[in-house]
């Protein structure tokens, strides 16, 4: 079992995705937290299961949205890096 770390960085690009979504539409913002929370489950329930970006970090996408999690894994914890948001053009230099 993996202790999960959440960069504080994550966070702030979480919350700013949730009011994002909410604008957009009432409810959409609570429709991606949940997203974001069934993403983390997955992880920690098979963290090796996800594309491996290179040596150290891994991907996994999102069920619904079009976002994904960067994450490393070392011994005992899996610690996601980045929240990446897909709905502009995707950069090369975000992992």
């Amino acid at each position: 079992m993996y202790n999960l770390a959440v960069t504080s960085k994550v966070w702030v690009q979480l919350e700013s995705m949730i009011d994002f979504y909410e604008k957009k539409n009432s409810g959409l913002g609570n429709r991606f937290l949940k997203d974001f929370d069934e993403t983390l489950l997955k992880l920690t329930d098979n963290p090796y299961a996800y594309f491996n970006v290179n040596k150290h970090k891994r991907r996994i996408s999102f069920k619904t949205f079009k976002c994904m999690l960067i994450y490393k894994i070392t011994e005992t914890t899996i610690q996601v890096q980045v929240l990446k948001d897909f709905r502009s053009k995707p950069q090369k230099d975000f992992y």
